[in-house]
């Protein structure tokens, strides 16, 4: 039984990655993985938005996506990724490149920070950044080894250099769960 991925825009200005999103996710699982895109833009809550930081709170957009597709989601067969081109917090963080809530299979990825002016080089760290994500959803957490996908970010460097694949460890406990 293949695992489905909505992909939710949210607040997004760049609809190119969303489609080559779509198309390139489900080769990059060693399960089967099946992508689409959701039709309609979210918007989140005014209150989503922190005046004072001049960042959105990813745990309120995380829970707007879970409520208005509470009806389609069953974790962890359903899940869903949003795509936002904003900037994001959580507590104790300055920014998040992208927030799992892997109770609720719901994850965001945010653009902000991943801007780069080539845009191969932005796309291979949105492709890593939803692929880490996604991993979270379906029950990793991060990983030691430096290249694999699922290993930690605090930095746009640290993003471009790893890899968007998952590790021969990371792989194997995904095989074992979803086969």
């Amino acid at each position: 039984m293949a695992i489905s991925l909505r992909i939710v825009p949210v607040l997004l200005d760049n609809y190119e990655v969303v489609e080559k999103l779509e198309q390139d996710i489900p080769t990059t699982f060693p399960v089967e993985l099946e992508a689409t895109v959701v039709a309609e833009k979210l918007d989140p809550p005014a209150y989503s938005w922190d005046t004072i930081r001049r960042q959105y709170k990813a745990w309120i957009i995380n829970r707007e996506i879970t409520k208005r597709y509470y009806s389609w989601l069953s974790p962890p067969r359903r899940i869903i990724l949003g795509i936002c081109s904003c900037d994001a917090y959580v507590p104790g963080l300055n920014f998040v490149f992208g927030l799992a809530s892997p109770v609720h299979g719901v994850a965001t990825i945010y653009l902000y920070r991943l801007y780069a002016s080539n845009k191969q080089l932005l796309y291979g760290r949105v492709l890593k950044e939803a692929v880490h994500e996604i991993g979270h959803l379906l029950g990793l957490d991060h990983c030691t080894r430096r290249k694999c996908v699922m290993s930690f970010s605090n930095s746009v460097y640290e993003v471009d250099l790893k890899t968007h694949r998952f590790c021969r460890k990371c792989s194997d406990k995904l095989v074992k769960n979803y086969s």
